[in-house]
């Protein structure tokens, strides 16, 4: 595989939202069923992305790893590994945007279970659905800004259904905060986040 992927940057960020990885690498994968799904972020990246199936020569130039099981329409099972390249001879182009806002006043945030639920849909995708919570959840237990998506662990895609709810599990000192993903209170998988140095 080799594939192009072409970005935007979204508002004000000068990098290319992991959101927008994720929904991207979904896409191509639309006709399949993705099991055991791991996306890695190494490095931000902030121009648009050279995906392939073979491990670069160069590992530094990896800005993210991909891993899943693909089940086909034939319930064929194949192991897929992409890694995400960034691709300096194209520069995304910039457009207005702010969805966090719009999530967050659907979102009911619980101190004492360190969790916040998504009650009814929002008209952005899961992902960002998810990112949203999860920034308000952290920003509100740590009162800390300037959080990266840096992991995400899926034991199958979710379904598309509410409520959505996001656990706080374990803090590594604010460097990388593992979170439980919960869909009507079954588990799908695990979030990370870390706090960007400043």
């Amino acid at each position: 595989m080799y594939e192009k992927l072409n970005f935007y940057l979204k508002g004000g960020r000068e990098y290319i939202r992991g959101t927008d990885i994720f929904n991207k690498i979904l896409s191509l994968y639309s006709e399949d069923t993705l099991l055991n799904f791991k996306l890695i972020f190494h490095n931000i990246s902030q121009n648009s992305i050279i995906l392939v199936d073979i491990i670069p020569e160069d590992k530094n130039s990896i800005n993210f790893i991909c891993e899943f099981d693909k089940v086909d329409k034939d319930c064929i099972k194949t192991k897929i590994t992409l890694y995400g390249i960034e691709d300096k001879t194209l520069k995304p182009k910039r457009i207005p945007y702010d969805f966090e806002s719009e999530i967050i006043k659907f979102a009911e945030f619980d101190s004492r279970d360190r969790s916040i639920m998504l009650l009814k849909p929002s008209q952005f995708s899961f992902i960002e659905e998810l990112i949203a919570l999860y920034k308000e959840l952290l920003t509100k237990l740590f009162n800390q800004k300037g959080w990266l998506f840096t992991r995400l662990e899926l034991k199958e895609i979710p379904p598309n259904d509410y409520p959505i709810k996001l656990k706080l599990k374990t803090n590594f000192n604010l460097s990388l905060v593992k979170s439980e993903i919960l869909v009507r209170d079954k588990s799908f998988g695990f979030i990370y986040f870390s706090l960007k140095a400043h």
